[in-house]
């Protein structure tokens, strides 16, 4: 797949071409293998895509009992914490569904340690992430892979815990070896702040572990007008 840049005027764009999209690639994997397995981030940017996405199944765009939800990163915070990604998915997508919701697989249980419950996780995963959806930090983190950080040379493991940079510290993550294999991904990014580093990743050559956004290069990009703002050739 090759680097596809799909720029939008406003917000309300925006998330109708994200969510086509993605409502395209599950359909694709639910036809080819019976489920799709769709691992979703975190963030204020993804919440009209998540709205969208939850109308779009309502509507039978997809069928719910055959989408399996997963999370590219979340933070060790109850679910009813603003920082959870697990919040945020129920919230914006699965609470307005009105006919059928998705499995969705959260990675806690309670009494388990964050390393027992990291193995946990990463047991249920599937090998492969059908379609996965990305947020861009402004320092070109994705996940909870952080620019130059310890967690980028794990090889071994496809979900694990550590200790971020950033709070809440507590998190697991998809490994960059997981993000990199899966089948399909897009990049969500809005904001003039994010258009330095969108133009970089997309049009420069840095290796994920200089910038773990590199993992996208070859995806689908849904920027804002700001966010596309320094880019040479924005399409």
């Amino acid at each position: 797949m090759t680097t596809q840049v799909y720029v939008s005027e406003d917000a309300e764009h925006f998330a109708a071409q994200a969510a086509h999209w993605i409502t395209a690639a599950i359909v694709e994997a639910q036809d080819a293998r019976g489920v799709c397995h769709l691992a979703l981030s975190g963030g204020s940017t993804p919440v009209p895509v998540f709205r969208r996405l939850s109308a779009l199944c309502d509507h039978g765009a997809f069928d719910p009992s055959e989408l399996c939800l997963w999370l590219a990163d979340e933070r060790r915070v109850p679910v009813e914490d603003e920082a959870s990604n697990a919040g945020l998915v129920e919230r914006e997508f699965l609470f307005p569904l009105e006919n059928g919701r998705p499995r969705f697989v959260l990675p806690w249980q309670d009494g388990m340690t964050h390393e027992a419950m990291a193995e946990r996780y990463e047991r249920l995963l599937p090998e492969r992430i059908d379609v996965l959806v990305l947020g861009l930090g402004e320092d070109g983190h994705v996940a909870s892979l952080f620019p130059r950080a310890d967690a980028l040379k794990v090889t071994d493991r496809r979900w694990f815990g550590l200790i971020g940079p950033k709070p809440p510290p507590e998190r697991w993550t998809m490994s960059l070896p997981m993000l990199l294999a899966a089948r399909r991904t897009c990049m969500l990014a809005r904001g003039r702040g994010k258009a330095s580093i969108c133009a970089r990743v997309i049009e420069g050559d840095d290796e994920p572990f200089e910038l773990p956004a590199a993992v996208a290069r070859d995806a689908a990009w849904f920027l804002d007008v700001e966010a596309a703002s320094a880019l040479r050739q924005p399409t």
